[in-house]
């Protein structure tokens, strides 16, 4: 394993353990999750700015605007927001788990689009995931789908959406860029919700270390991590290790809030992984591929 391979692989499971600590650093913050969401991608967009400013002064790139980015923006931006208002509703391993059906729904969004049946392997992630969605959710309880679960569901719709609308980006529109009109999208839909809703900014001003922290770390840094592990990684790869992040989460409330889980939950979180396990797994085509590779090398 080369220096460069091992970066990567740390770069892309501190990102993961960053993004799973989201949910305590929300709850910290002890103000509106929709505030907390605004913030993360406004601070977010001021550095991100700095680097588009960067590029365009120095090495002449245009910075046009891009339909593509700027709807995936919005979409990614939803998500951030009703996943924070999950997490303060609901167990932070539960909230995460549920998100992360995202690309079940993204799986589900293609094969609408594309007029044609998910395959036998699509099929198993989708009831894999499904399944394991009905029994962390204890929908056979009156009282188990809560208002936190909902809110998680919405989370990963809209997470599927963001990873189905970032394919459709044209490939010479480069990384700052694109994220520059996501996180300026996400800006503009969460800040059109804070209008509709009156919410309130007063939990800002002694939740601020906690607000800054999210926008920074969370909505700065973990970009610049996960850019550089995507550009030396596959995707299979980087997906596995982005799974990561939802056990993360969940270690977390179990440790810090003592959320506990009934067995059934439990089953279903198993058959959830499961599902993530299989879309990680290479196709046959790409297995196929990898053996030529190494036979050639």
């Amino acid at each position: 394993m080369n220096l460069i391979r091992t970066k990567s692989i740390l770069a892309a499971l501190v990102a993961a353990v960053l993004m799973g600590c989201l949910g305590f650093l929300v709850r910290k913050t002890g103000t509106d999750a929709a505030v907390v969401a605004f913030f993360r991608f406004s601070i977010g967009f001021v550095l991100m700015s700095c680097v588009v400013l960067y590029y365009w002064r120095k090495k002449q790139e245009k910075v046009g605007f891009s339909p593509s980015s700027f709807f995936s923006g919005i979409s990614i931006g939803l998500c951030i927001l009703f996943y924070f208002f999950a997490l303060q509703n609901t167990s932070i391993g539960l909230a995460a788990f549920v998100m992360y059906l995202g690309p079940v729904f993204a799986i589900i969004g293609e094969a609408v689009m594309r007029r044609r049946l998910p395959g036998v392997r699509e099929w198993l992630i989708i009831v894999l995931a499904f399944s394991g969605f009905v029994m962390i959710s204890s929908l056979g309880d009156a009282e188990g789908l809560n208002k936190g679960t909902l809110y998680a569901l919405l989370s990963g719709i809209f997470y599927g959406g963001y990873i189905l609308i970032n394919r459709f980006i044209p490939g010479q529109i480069t990384l700052p860029v694109r994220v520059f009109w996501q996180f300026l999208a996400a800006v503009v839909a969460i800040g059109l919700v804070l209008l509709c809703t009156g919410c309130s900014f007063a939990g800002v001003a002694t939740g601020w270390p906690y607000v800054l922290t999210i926008g920074v770390v969370q909505g700065f840094a973990v970009l610049l991590l996960t850019g550089y592990a995507i550009k030396h990684l596959s995707a299979i790869e980087f997906g596995a290790l982005s799974y990561a992040e939802p056990l993360v989460a969940l270690l977390l409330g179990i440790v810090l809030y003592d959320e506990s889980m009934t067995t059934i939950q439990i089953v279903g979180i198993m058959l959830i992984v499961a599902g993530m396990v299989v879309q990680c797994l290479p196709e046959k085509s790409e297995k196929k591929q990898n053996n030529r590779y190494e036979k050639k090398h």
